[in-house]
């Protein structure tokens, strides 16, 4: 036998149908209506994140270095090297140190009227140029800007290596401002293991150790992935080979006093590896900042959504 049905009050739905109000199915067994308002709260939350991680992407985006004039003493202390921004690279104002010295050149650190001698040439990072205490000497590597389309544009296709790469100028010895003696990329690195992406604008040369005692030079590229170093006599001309002490004494010469004397007072240090690091460090706190903020502010957007719903 079935067991009888009891009947008890009515409900409020059953109510609400027996006096003609609209009915509404219970809510168990159904996912719970969201409100107009947790809707707005949501995409709220949701256009701020966005709008943030498009100007964090801008604004961490790498963006080349802009040319500047400065001012670098010797390691002695006794002159200043002086690069002014030429005005066919960049129009620029006259600025301080413009006004100060008028033309690019090496000055006693105490008298910028008289130069010891002027020049018309240009080192845009002064990781790129030594000057020797005697002011004579000036050692600077030629620069030039790879391509970073390769990076930031996944459709850039890289053109092929071009020819000649070998003799291109890699290192310029200036002598009392005028040149002296260049030395070509065959004459101080591994040419054969250069890519066709290091090559497109590049290769990229940089000094990571001056020495002026002994008259040494080291400076660095990159083939292929690979670091080479050279080192150079730039008051001789001799090139050393690969791996020797001079090298090794050069190296440890230069991390502790010499280039902490070449670099200028207040003045950050440059990374002899050239800009290739810094841009990678860039673009990797851009990301870690977009993503920390755009966790802050999906949690803001989940704060408003319940403060909605109570």
């Amino acid at each position: 036998m079935r067991a009888p049905c009891r009947v008890g009050p009515a409900g409020p739905d059953q109510r609400a149908a027996t006096e003609g109000g609209p009915y509404e199915a219970p809510s168990w067994g159904r996912p719970p209506r969201v409100r107009p308002a947790d809707r707005r709260a949501v995409g709220s939350g949701f256009l701020l994140a966005l709008a943030f991680i498009t100007f964090t992407s801008t604004a961490f985006g790498y963006e080349p270095p802009v040319a500047r004039s400065y001012a670098k003493p010797t390691a002695d202390g006794r002159h200043v090297l002086v690069m002014l921004v030429p005005k066919s690279i960049r129009n620029v104002p006259d600025d301080d140190l413009r006004k100060k010295y008028g033309k690019s050149g090496l000055y006693p650190a105490d008298d910028p009227a008289h130069p010891v001698w002027t020049c018309d040439w240009y080192a845009q990072f002064e990781a790129s140029v030594g000057v020797s205490n005697d002011g004579v000497y000036a050692v600077r590597v030629v620069e030039r800007k790879r391509n970073w389309r390769q990076i930031t544009d996944p459709k850039y296709r890289v053109p092929p290596r071009p020819p000649g790469v070998d003799e291109w100028p890699a290192v310029v010895v200036h002598k009392n401002g005028e040149p002296a003696r260049t030395f070509a990329l065959r004459e101080l690195f591994d040419c054969d293991r250069f890519t066709p992406a290091d090559c497109d604008g590049g290769p990229e040369c940089s000094i990571t150790a001056f020495l002026d005692a002994g008259g040494r030079v080291t400076v660095r590229t990159t083939a292929g992935g690979a670091e080479q170093k050279r080192t150079l006599d730039f008051r001789t001309g001799e090139v050393f080979p690969v791996g020797t002490g001079e090298l090794a004494e050069l190296r440890e010469a230069s991390d502790t006093e010499d280039r902490a004397k070449m670099r200028p007072r207040g003045e950050r240090p440059l990374s002899a590896a050239g800009p290739e690091r810094s841009v990678l460090r860039v673009m990797a706190i851009g990301v870690g900042v977009v993503a920390a903020c755009t966790a802050a502010f999906l949690a803001l957007a989940a704060v408003l959504v319940r403060g909605q719903r109570r």
